[in-house]
């Protein structure tokens, strides 16, 4: 398989020599373009969600996270996070019409998900910034489509989100062993 063939598949340009179709019922998981629209589903949400999650009452971070996921999603969903955009978008025929839906539905999810409370917000907090974290090194530093140049300026942004996030809440460690090798030292267990 050449890198021509590699960089088509993740476009999502079909192969003209599948006799797949998606009408057949067995391969539709299976198709490069869904395969395609789901990756982009998946990042419109996930990139809504830190939106709103990081952005909901920190102005700095509000800028700071909409940077860092275009970096990370941007090359996958074209980074809209919002339906506005979408339909911006659509309107000025720069998107299909029929992923609309489907963008505006994981648009909502993630919002939806990131305005969910918790009784134990240290933990989750921590869980979620280390997910941020690990998402975005993932993205910036693993996908040939990225600008792995700028990968630094995420990464570094990331964290400064997470602190400003998770700081207050529970030191904003993103790191087990940042937390774990301390508080055994200094016998602070609270909040671990």
């Amino acid at each position: 398989m050449s890198a021509r063939d590699i960089a088509e598949i993740e476009e999502g340009v079909p192969d003209p020599s599948d006799n797949r179709t998606v009408n057949d019922g067995t391969t539709f998981c299976t198709s490069a373009n869904v395969v395609v629209v789901t990756q982009k589903i998946v990042a419109e949400a996930i990139g809504t969600y830190f939106l709103i999650f990081v952005g909901c009452g920190v102005c700095v971070a509000w800028g700071l996270i909409f940077m860092v996921m275009v970096y990370s999603v941007g090359h996958i969903s074209g980074a809209h996070f919002n339906p506005a955009v979408t339909i911006a978008f659509a309107i000025f025929r720069q998107f299909s019409y029929k992923q609309v839906p489907l963008y505006i539905l994981a648009q909502l999810l993630g919002s939806i998900l990131a305005s969910v409370g918790s009784n134990i917000q240290s933990l989750v907090t921590e869980f979620i910034t280390s997910f941020l974290l690990m998402f975005v090194i993932s993205g910036v530093a693993t996908d040939n489509r990225s600008i792995g140049e700028l990968a630094g300026i995420a990464i570094g942004m990331t964290i400064l989100i997470d602190v400003l996030i998770a700081g207050p809440i529970s030191g904003g460690s993103m790191n087990p062993a940042r937390s774990i090798g301390p508080a055994l030292i200094m016998h602070q267990f609270k909040s671990l």
